[in-house]
């Protein structure tokens, strides 16, 4: 299609079905293009944004090095309460260190019957082949954001933000892509699904849970920069906004929530600014020192 068209666009389906709906209740496909190619001219088509191939690569490499810790997490957890069923307590952390596993292999030797020793040193031979390939892909995705001068120092400026390290990073770039297509952070919040759910009527307003719409694995991966950034021991915004709301009694997960929110907004904000987050505190920024 590239070499047959100029240009490519892709319709946000989620926002343009309701108008179809309006516009002919039943299906017809005839009518929908007639429709598409209506908005489309008036300029008013919902689509949605086209990464680059460059961009496609990152997504893809970041996407393989999450399905392996998603694989490794369903073996810890399968290994954590088989070993729990023996006596043999463990933290999941420990489960990934080779100190871990060696104590695992000589407690398994005293309390598991053989018959299930097997058993339990194949799973550990699993989890320890899967966080070999997570380093690989770490590696290779290092490797990729090496050769783009780029992509390295948007990675560069969003690790001066303490708790925010080079997955993180990695994970915020590849799901922004160009960060000019979005307004302002609270657009970026919106996209990583971070904003409350608004139920209105009449003059009364209702915040629900949060929308959880887009990539969760980023989501979950700013909750736990998040977390990171709160017990540094630099003073910023972000912390003094999460005890503020918890020393006004709102409870300490939706504080996190909010508080990762307001992170997403400080990474926006330093790569749309190209400034490290340091200079952002020592030019006393209001979004990031007192905002």
């Amino acid at each position: 299609m590239r070499n047959c068209v100029d240009e490519i666009t892709y319709v946000n389906t989620n926002k343009f079905k309701n108008i179809l709906k309006g516009v002919n209740s039943a299906k017809n496909d005839r009518i929908d293009a007639e429709t598409i190619a209506i908005y489309y001219e008036m300029g008013l088509l919902p689509t949605v944004y086209v990464p680059t191939r460059k961009e496609k690569e990152l997504r893809i490499k970041m996407k393989e090095r999450d399905s392996f810790v998603d694989m490794r997490k369903g073996v810890i957890n399968r290994l954590h309460s088989l070993l729990l069923e023996y006596g043999i307590k463990t933290n999941k952390r420990e489960l990934t260190t080779k100190k871990g596993m060696e104590r695992i292999k000589e407690e398994t030797k005293k309390k598991v019957p053989p018959s299930l020793r097997e058993t339990i040193w194949r799973q550990i031979e699993t989890i320890e082949y899967l966080t070999d390939k997570i380093r690989e892909t770490e590696e290779d995705i290092k490797s990729f954001i090496g050769e783009d001068e780029e992509l390295k120092g948007k990675v560069e400026l969003l690790k001066s933000i303490p708790g925010v390290g080079d997955i993180v990073a990695i994970a915020f770039i590849s799901a922004v892509c160009n960060e000019e297509r979005f307004e302002n952070g609270d657009k970026v919040a919106a996209y990583f699904g971070l904003v409350p759910r608004v139920n209105s009527s009449g003059d009364e307003v209702r915040n629900g849970r949060i929308t959880k719409k887009g990539d969760s694995r980023t989501r979950n991966k700013i909750i736990q920069a998040t977390r990171a950034l709160l017990n540094s021991k630099l003073d910023n915004s972000v912390k003094r906004f999460y005890e503020g709301l918890v020393k006004k009694g709102l409870e300490k997960k939706k504080a996190l929530i909010a508080a990762a929110r307001k992170l997403v907004k400080v990474m926006f904000a330093v790569l749309r600014e190209r400034r490290q987050f340091m200079d952002f505190v020592e030019n006393k920024c209001n979004l990031c020192v007192g905002g």
